[in-house]
């Protein structure tokens, strides 16, 4: 050992200027290679036959070989990238993804697609939403479509999300403006559901407040008018009409200034229907039987009817009444001048009914008396006839008969 000691040294020096000879040698031969005869040096390299020191040197060396290799490869697949489709640039570094290099080499290259197809994606999706301010809802709906099919990076059309609330809610404020500005053109209905939009709290005060004013004008102007329609054929309606329309006028939600004008006419025409209702059931008064007065003085006597207007046909039912009840007894006394003693009798049961007036059957009564005077007279003179022949019995008896209480005495 004391011999060798001082040459192993040598051996040892001369070992490693052989292997580093051999190393430099590999290296060179690789140079220009492909990365496939990088890693098999590599490989050979990174073995037990060479000295730690030397093998990671070399490994090292080889692997910058290969990093610089790699970089020019991949410098040369992204060497014309600059206005390349957006398919062609993710070809390209699907490409750079599937090599196998390390990635702070892939990384520089991989970064600049992704910056140019983002770019590219930024630039499309600034055009999609360019006119966004001016976009109609359907076309919102399509961007929002867009945006939700995850076409694009979440990054690039997250703005946007915001930029489609703010332009519907333009639009919400643009279509709410108009329907206002035809408020005066509006019925009922479409008043109602534009005034719970004003109290929605959707839109702005100044916006409701502007056109407040209108919505108010434009409600008056309804109510008049469907008030008016309500009574439009008013002098066309009879009472029971007046009177439904009267409970109609009545409801809450019409304003009383608005109804008093009609709540007078009403007042009117039900006094003018109900005077010509009136007249109409009186027209023929003087034509009428006993029992069609009788059913006439009970319908004017009905409650619905107020007495100031029914008092004068009451007279007039009184006089067409005593007129028939007149005639009446002027048919029963027809015959008096002609009656005999029972004739007489009769008609006098008929007239002394308590149903006739005393006023009306007294001329009658003094014609009865007239008529029986006659008859008793001419009895008596029938008595008394050829009495200048009689004897004195003949004579006593015709004194008794004439002496009856039934004969005038003064005619006897």
């Amino acid at each position: 050992e004391t011999v060798a000691k001082p040459f192993m040294a040598k051996i040892e020096s001369r070992i490693i200027s052989a292997q580093t000879e051999e190393l430099d040698s590999r290296i060179k031969s690789v140079e220009g290679k492909d990365i496939a005869a990088i890693d098999a040096a590599i490989k050979e390299i990174d073995s037990d036959k060479y000295s730690d020191m030397l093998r990671k040197h070399y490994v090292k060396k080889a692997n910058s070989v290969k990093s610089e290799l790699a970089r020019k490869e991949l410098a040369a697949l992204c060497g014309s990238v600059d206005g390349l489709a957006k398919d062609k640039l993710a070809e390209i570094k699907k490409k750079i993804d599937e090599k196998n290099f390390a990635k702070y080499i892939k990384n520089p290259f991989s970064r600049k697609i992704s910056y140019l197809i983002d770019d590219f994606d930024r630039k499309e999706v600034a055009a999609v939403f360019a006119n966004i301010a001016k976009a109609t809802r359907e076309e919102l709906d399509k961007l929002r479509g867009i945006i939700n099919e995850g076409k694009y990076d979440t990054a690039l059309t997250d703005p946007y999300i915001s930029k489609i609330s703010d332009r519907e809610q333009a639009i919400g404020v643009e279509e709410f403006t108009a329907k206002c500005e035809k408020i005066g053109e509006m019925d009922k209905a479409a008043l109602a559901a534009i005034k719970s939009e004003f109290t929605s709290g959707k839109y702005d005060s100044s916006i409701t407040e502007k056109y407040a004013a209108k919505l108010s004008e434009r409600e008056v102007q309804l109510e008049k008018q469907e008030i008016a329609d309500l009574c439009r054929d008013m002098e066309k309606m009879d009472i029971p009409a007046l009177t439904a329309l009267e409970k109609t006028l009545s409801d809450e939600k019409y304003n009383k200034d608005y109804t008093a004008e009609y709540f007078a006419k009403i007042k009117e025409y039900k006094t003018s229907c109900e005077k010509k209702e009136i007249a109409a059931l009186c027209a023929n008064i003087s034509s009428m039987k006993k029992e069609e007065l009788a059913e006439l003085r009970k319908k004017l006597s009905d409650p619905k009817y107020k007495k100031e207007y029914t008092e004068e046909f009451f007279g007039k039912i009184k006089d067409a009444e005593d007129q028939l009840e007149k005639k009446e007894i002027a048919e029963l006394c027809k015959d008096i001048s002609k009656a005999d003693r029972k004739a007489l009798s009769d008609i006098t049961a008929k007239i002394s009914d308590a149903k006739y007036n005393k006023e009306f059957t007294a001329p009658y009564f003094e014609q009865i008396k007239k008529r029986g005077l006659e008859l008793d007279n001419a009895e008596v003179d029938e008595i008394c006839k050829d009495i200048e022949k009689k004897n004195r019995a003949e004579l006593k008896t015709i004194s008794e008969k004439i002496s009856a209480d039934k004969f005038d005495k003064e005619y006897t």
